[in-house]
């Protein structure tokens, strides 16, 4: 499939063509015995030897034919886009998140980034300590004694792993899911972006739902 071809999932036992993975990267080292719970893990992950097995399953799909898409790769690409960037960290960076007095500097030094990395930090979150002096202020010192060290500006996304809950291939359209805990809601926003700008989903038929009316209609970008 390329990327002019129509998308579509028209079987439950066709060929696979074309799937999209997430590796366990920088979100799944943020895990701790603390805070996995907190992020819906059972228990932290050896990230090492989850990558091992991750790329070795990749490979096995890529001698088949499979064409496997990386989503960190897929966000990196969608964050060279100008427009694509402002309005993830329009939604990704606010008040009621990151706090009043860090929307500045958080998003200053987000949009220093090179799309790769702030790639990375989309999905494996952002903590105090990763912003650098220069874009601190003396909230970052209220926020660190008033919820700990690892307190997060962006929390990690380790749940991304599992791509088939976020968004679904049906027939000829894409959903976007509103998925239920608070942890797991920012993975619908990345996958909105994603089927937004991108250059290989722009024109997908995307459905897209609301938490208390279902699915509410259809259009040829991601929702607002």
């Amino acid at each position: 499939m390329t990327a002019t071809s129509n998308f579509g999932v028209h079987s439950e036992v066709g060929r696979l063509r074309r799937v999209l993975v997430c590796e366990p990267r920088l979100a799944h080292r943020r895990l701790t015995p603390s805070n996995c719970d907190e992020l819906l893990f059972d228990d932290v992950m050896w990230v090492e030897n989850g990558q091992r097995d991750h790329r070795a399953f990749t490979a096995d799909l890529r001698e088949r034919g499979v064409e496997v898409l990386e989503l960190h790769d897929l966000l990196g690409q969608t964050m060279r886009i100008p427009d694509a960037r402002g309005w993830l960290l329009d939604r990704k960076v606010v008040a009621d998140d990151v706090g009043l007095g860090l929307v500045e500097g958080t998003r200053a030094y987000l949009e220093s980034l090179d799309e790769d990395r702030l790639a990375e930090f989309l999905v494996g979150g952002l903590s105090t300590t990763d912003l650098p002096e220069d874009y601190r202020t003396d909230y970052v010192s209220l926020a660190r004694e008033s919820a700990g060290v690892n307190e997060y500006l962006m929390p990690p996304l380790p749940n991304t792993l599992y791509t088939r809950d976020t968004t679904c291939w049906i027939y000829g359209g894409v959903t976007l899911n509103p998925l239920y805990w608070p942890a797991r809601h920012d993975e619908t926003l990345l996958m909105k972006a994603i089927y937004r700008f991108h250059p290989d989903f722009v024109d997908a038929p995307v459905w897209w739902g609301d938490p208390e009316r279902g699915w509410v209609g259809r259009r040829s970008r991601a929702a607002t």
